[in-house]
């Protein structure tokens, strides 16, 4: 590579970068990403393609329960859950 070629120039990403195997959609772990959670753990989707990026939490031991989970909030994850299982079964 020469000190011309624009790739040589950029910074490295931040450590706490997700990436996209999909379509390659990047961003922070906190920033645009659908979390849904469940039993597995919290699963990051890709708010371009959908992909699942990966799974955090599904150890309790790295994780511990979090206390004051409102009930709205978990009425909102059983439906959200359900909506993408009915999206991947009617999905071609």
């Amino acid at each position: 590579m020469t000190a011309t070629d624009p790739g040589v120039d950029r910074e490295p990403p931040p450590k706490t970068t997700l990436f996209c195997p999909d379509c390659g959609h990047r961003s922070r772990y906190d920033g645009d990403w659908r979390v849904v959670e469940g039993r597995r753990g919290a699963r990051y989707l890709c708010p371009m393609c959908r992909a699942e990026i990966t799974v955090r939490g599904s150890d309790p031991a790295q994780c511990p329960p979090r206390a004051g989970v409102s009930p709205w909030r978990q009425w909102r994850t059983a439906v959200r859950a359900w909506q993408g299982m009915w999206r991947r079964l009617l999905t071609p």
